[in-house]
């Protein structure tokens, strides 16, 4: 999976992924680089297999909304996040550039770490994509 995710970051870096217009490593909508939070927008745009997941992130996210400090609601919160999260960092088959793939997932693994800090998938998911990153000499997205 490590070396997956190296090959794609690389081929992202060097600018050799066709990507839709507007996304990857250029910069994102008038001249700056896109955000995690941009990313998680662009996943059910891009890749409408993704809506039944957002869907349940979503209801997860009100329900925490509602109840911040039910233990129950924060673990299926923090569940959600991370398998949402690590669908879209998995994703195959070209739908979603890999910007967008590890930007978005980046973005749920830090909601998921928000609510939870210790929550071990998320935080070695987290800091493989940051790793990989750092290790290409390239910023970690916000």
């Amino acid at each position: 999976m490590r070396l997956a995710l190296i090959a794609l970051l690389v081929a992202l870096a060097s600018g050799t992924v066709a990507q839709p217009q507007g996304m990857g490593a250029a910069p994102f909508a008038g001249g700056k680089r896109m955000t995690t939070e941009e990313a998680l927008k662009e996943v059910t745009r891009l890749d409408k297999s993704f809506v039944p997941m957002e869907k349940a992130f979503q209801a997860e996210e009100a329900k925490l909304k509602k109840s911040p400090k039910d233990p129950k609601v924060r673990k299926s919160y923090v569940e959600a996040a991370y398998r949402y999260g690590h669908a879209v960092m998995m994703a195959r088959g070209g739908k979603l550039p890999p910007s967008v793939m590890y930007r978005a997932a980046l973005a749920l693994y830090r909601k998921a770490l928000a609510v939870d800090p210790k929550h071990q998938p998320s935080l070695n998911d987290k800091k493989m994509i940051e790793d990989i990153y750092r290790s290409m000499g390239m910023p970690v997205p916000n």
